[in-house]
């Protein structure tokens, strides 16, 4: 009976500890599993879970995730502790993650004037529209997680990571789950987060992948296949709510994303030992501006399960085996790359990625440089997304560049008016790998009062370094009138030209580029004023005069641009400068008619036709426009010009046209102070300050001051009187079709303030 009592007294014990020991009685370690729900910025509470997890002592053997949690999950499983995911979470700009729109720095030369010019931007296939899979394609998202994730980016077996792994995915095409356990972890992770019409899939060994969580949210069983024996299970997947509380399109995706994943997220509950569930009330998807918050309420409910958290911690004690500890993961400072790989591409050359990549074998290079690299090659908006992976080994690192293409037509809309040249409507169509790889044809018609058709063709070749070759062909007709000055009235001026460019540029960074070319010019231009001729027409009155003018020439030009502006609208800092020459011969022949109006209603009047001859001449315009950000909402630009013309005898339209506020051109200088198009010069010399201010958050004040030398001569150009002066203030708001502007100008030049509406990027 003695004897009894103490078998008794020993067995006790071991039943009260209940299924923690039961487990446990050999002499092995049980093997823990963790798994962590998907649920957007909800799964940021898995962080703080991992901190008490990490608190007890308690460090998993096999972790598996579903969307978010497959993140987490990746992360720890590679090393980082609870404490540096907080660090990491807490600085990133979500905001910019969740978007695909790349800094206009990084945007390549040649596609920096068209960005912000349109207002809807749809793919065509075979002439009809087609809509994209996801409202982001999520390059930028892909590049953060191959960032954290690059400790482990040689490594294709995702059992032997630091912590054996899985994610969850779901095929889109047969709507069953992909339990993703080797391949890119980067990518993996990716797809497993891809939320279906707002992130493009993805596409691993043949499958169209999404969110994992439609179908499987939160995969227990996953990590009992893996071998667990005691399960950790952390839930914030949403409920499914009642009808009053989806209130936004947030609440109707978590709903949607729980239909199916309801039912099978109450199964797997069962099977967690301890399952935690933090409270998510108020918290969506998208609630990542509550980082701090949403990892404190995963604090609070791992607390609340503290008590079964110790007794499981403390009955691991019991075991002689115990978890290896894993290091923190610390990617080399630098990688010396052996070999260069591209791969994904179907259409676009090989040597487009290449010299954009400037990259080469043998050189060291960081993961800021790779990152740049990468964004300059998507800054050509030949793909969708672009990304990265290495293979390090002891001789060098493998670099292989990843890439998706972009499907290659998009029809293109933008919309405008101004003061002066009033209402018009722009269509691009944009064909990209037409008739060769690595082209881009663009056509587009800017229909209004003064209409503008221009188609270009522009190729990469394989020539380094960035060698191009560009075919340009445009129509303009230009007309403004209404002006009045202290000693002349001009009615009207219009110009109409035909151009017709071949170029060779070179793309040496994003933000500069040279260039050398050849053009054809076809040019009219028809000018009404108001004229006092007493010597030649017998009377003082003023007399209305008719002018037209027309000739052909060829033009040989070269030019080098720079541009850093950081926006393209009210843009906060940065550089824009261009020097240009153009050289024209000979002008044999060219076309001037007058007409005379003596009289008011005068039907006939008088003529006076005669051809002209224009010798050799060039031109150089030089522009430099530096921006300083002086604080968060207040910077300061500066603008300095010069146009100079070898010749006083040229034709009137290889003037410089000074006035308005006007986007600057070869010929059209912006100058507050003197009305668009109204002071035709050979020569000047400008300088301005423009001090801008963010009033509120898309909300501008601007004031502008300038103030020019202008003469026909190229001598008394530099002979700094007759100054003309201008200035200006402007009311802007940066809204979702453009700029929308109220502006006043005067100067010693005006009679009168002149105001100006501006609606939409400026063509």
């Amino acid at each position: 009976m003695k004897a009894l009592l103490i078998i008794i007294l020993i067995t006790i014990p071991i039943f009260v500890s209940g299924q923690t020991l039961e487990k446990k009685n050999r002499p092995d370690r049980p093997k823990i599993g963790l798994v962590l729900s998907g649920g957007g910025a909800k799964g940021l509470a898995h962080i703080g879970v991992l901190k008490i997890l990490e608190e007890q002592g308690i460090r998993p053997d096999y972790i598996t995730g579903t969307s978010m949690g497959s993140i987490v999950g990746a992360l720890y499983a590679l090393g980082y502790s609870a404490a540096q995911l907080d660090s990491i979470v807490a600085g990133i700009d979500w905001n910019g993650v969740f978007s695909d729109e790349l800094s206009r720095r990084m945007l390549s030369m040649e596609e920096k004037s068209d960005h912000g010019r349109f207002i809807l931007e749809i793919p065509i296939r075979e002439f009809s529209i087609s809509f994209p899979k996801g409202l982001i394609a999520g390059h930028k998202l892909s590049l953060l997680l191959t960032r954290l994730m690059l400790p482990g980016s040689s490594i294709s077996d995702f059992d032997k990571l630091p912590i054996p792994f899985r994610c969850i995915a779901t095929d889109l095409e047969t709507g069953k789950a992909v339990v993703l356990k080797q391949g890119y972890l980067a990518k993996a992770t990716r797809a497993s987060m891809a939320i279906p019409t707002v992130v493009t899939p993805v596409e691993i060994d043949g499958h169209l992948l999404v969110d994992g969580g439609i179908v499987r949210n939160f995969p227990v069983q996953d990590v009992i296949d893996m071998g667990a024996d005691y399960i950790i299970g952390v839930d914030v997947g949403a409920p499914l709510r009642a009808r009053d509380e989806i209130n936004s399109l947030f609440d109707v995706m978590d709903q949607v994303m729980s239909f199916r994943g309801d039912r099978s997220t109450a199964e797997q509950r069962k099977k967690c030992d301890i399952l935690i569930v933090p409270d998510i009330t108020g918290i969506d998807a998208a609630s990542f501006k509550q980082v701090k918050d949403i990892i404190g309420r995963g604090e609070k409910a791992a607390l609340e399960k503290l008590d079964e958290l110790k007794s499981f911690s403390a009955s691991l004690k019991n075991y002689t085996s115990a978890s290896d500890k894993v290091s923190a993961p610390h990617p080399p400072p630098f990688f010396v790359v052996k070999q260069i790989r591209i791969s994904g591409l179907k259409n676009v050359s090989r040597h487009l990625v290449l010299n954009k990549l400037l990259i080469k074998q043998g050189d060291r290079v960081t993961v800021g440089d790779i990152e740049e690299a990468v964004n300059r090659i998507y800054g050509t908006r030949f793909f969708e997304r672009v990304n990265y992976r290495i293979y390090s080994h002891a001789d060098g690192d493998i670099l292989e560049i990843l890439v998706i293409e972009k499907h290659p037509d998009v029809l293109k809309v933008g919309l405008h008016y101004d003061s002066d040249i009033r209402s018009s409507v722009l269509i691009n169509v944009t064909l990209r790998n037409l008739w060769l790889k690595g082209s881009k044809m663009a056509m587009e018609g800017n229909l209004g009062e003064n209409p503008v058709i221009h188609a270009s063709y522009f190729y990469y070749t394989d020539w380094r370094p960035n060698v191009g070759l560009g075919l340009d062909v445009s129509y303009s007709d230009y007309t403004v009138s209404g002006y009045d000055f202290s000693d002349i009235s001009i009615n009207e001026i219009r110009l109409k030209n035909i151009t017709s460019n071949l170029a060779t540029q070179t793309i040496l960074l994003s933000s500069l580029s040279v260039g050398v070319g050849i053009q054809f010019d076809r040019s009219s231009l028809f000018a009404e004023t108001f004229v006092s001729l007493p010597e030649q027409l017998g009377t003082t009155l003023p007399v209305r005069v008719k002018y037209q003018e027309k000739f052909s020439l060829y033009n040989l030009f070269t030019y080098l641009r720079f541009d850093s502006y950081d926006r393209t609208v009210y843009p906060r800092s940065g550089l824009q400068a261009a020097i240009s020459t153009e050289y024209i011969p000979d002008i044999e022949k060219s076309n001037r008619l007058f007409r005379f109006y003596l009289t008011e209603g005068n039907t006939d009047p008088l003529k006076i036709e005669e051809q002209v001859s224009y010798s050799s001449f060039w031109r150089f315009r030089f522009a430099f426009k530096p921006i300083f950000e002086i604080s968060e909402r207040f910077s300061m630009g500066m603008r300095f010009g010069v146009g100079l013309t070898s010749k006083v005898g040229i034709p009137l339209s290889y003037n410089f046209f000074l006035g308005g506020i006007v986007r600057e051109t070869r010929s059209y200088i912006p100058f507050y102070g003197l009305p668009f198009l109204s002071t035709p010069t050979n020569n000047y010399i400008l300088g301005g300050l423009r001090f801008q201010y963010q009033v509120l958050n898309r909300i501008y004040f601007l004031a502008d001051g300038n103030i020019a030398k202008i003469s026909s001569d190229l001598e008394k150009v530099f002979t700094l009187n007759n100054l003309i002066q201008g200035y200006g203030a402007t009311i802007g708001i940066d809204s979702p079709v453009g700029p929308l502007e109220f502006s006043v100008i005067n100067g010693n030049q005006l009679l009168n303030w002149i105001s100006y509406i501006n609606i939409g990027f400026r063509f």
